[in-house]
């Protein structure tokens, strides 16, 4: 609304219509937000120049080439994780019917004392197409959770799949009940990219009061994944902004690709729906003489 009425580059702005922009940085300037709001900000998405250009200074062009530029395998990517007994696992399955069907088995940590964000770590994945049923899908979780130390408290699935659109003789249901027959027990994954955007952006960037989970290193991420999850790897790396006609560019929706988007968009889900980091056990205090 703002674009096609009131900026000076729209086709359809009015004559008598006038928009004045500033930038974050001018707000400060202005005390209407604190150095503070910037300093957040900046954190979270100034390592990214498209994201600068839009958050901070007020452009309007949308996103283009990789969805999560600071994804790098080099740094999220992990040989190994030790994972604690007082750690939450969170399952996140996105069903293809024809498409692969992604399951991820997230571990989440006490929130980070500095910026208060738990760290998320791929600790396994089934990755598989082929037009496989639930029944192959359910009985490969059921095999991986077993060899996981610790329970999964939630299993996100697709809003979607709790459509009633699965025909079998006169007989219909949905992918969700499919599951529930086979002992798994989903909730419908949040759908709200902006939130998950936010978040998982955030989490890849460093932060300067965390230490790295293996080496120990102050000014790690909050998102890992075991180098062994190679389908997440290499969805998470060619990940990218959908490409739009170029009298479409300016004032539309930043939407990812709808292709190889699996991993991507259960852990879209997962974030959106913010569940609740580990609670770490208060050491005991020892009052021997």
């Amino acid at each position: 609304f703002l674009y096609d009425y009131f900026h000076e580059k729209s086709p359809n702005r009015k004559s008598n219509y006038k928009l004045y922009m500033a930038s974050t940085y001018d707000a400060v300037a202005a005390n209407f937000v604190t150095q503070d709001y910037l300093d957040i900000v900046l954190a979270r998405f100034g390592a990214n120049e498209q994201q600068k250009k839009r958050y901070l200074e007020g452009a309007w062009d949308i996103f283009e080439g990789r969805v999560y530029p600071a994804l790098d395998s080099a740094v999220h990517a992990l040989d190994r994780f030790a994972i604690q007994p007082y750690h939450q696992l969170y399952e996140t399955i996105d069903h293809g019917s024809t498409n692969p069907t992604a399951v991820g088995w997230w571990i989440w940590t006490e929130p980070c004392p500095g910026c208060g964000q738990p760290t998320r770590v791929l600790v396994d994945e089934h990755y598989e197409g082929g037009g496989k049923g639930v029944a192959y899908h359910a009985a490969i979780i059921k095999t991986k959770r077993a060899q996981l130390p610790v329970k999964a408290q939630l299993t996100y699935l697709d809003s979607h799949c709790w459509a009633i659109n699965q025909s079998k003789g006169e007989i219909t249901s949905s992918i969700h009940l499919e599951y529930v027959n086979e002992g798994i027990y989903p909730v419908p994954g949040a759908k709200n990219w902006d939130v998950a955007f936010s978040r998982i952006t955030r989490a890849l960037q460093p932060c300067p009061f965390h230490r790295h989970p293996t080496t120990g290193v102050l000014g790690a991420p909050h998102l890992f994944y075991l180098k062994s999850c190679r389908h997440f790897e290499a969805e998470g790396l060619g990940y990218r902004w959908r490409k739009l006609a170029q009298s479409a560019r300016r004032n539309a929706p930043d939407e990812p690709q709808d292709f190889k988007d699996h991993h991507m968009d259960a852990l879209a889900y997962l974030e959106a729906s913010n569940p609740a980091a580990a609670v770490a056990p208060i050491p005991k205090e020892d009052r021997s003489p």
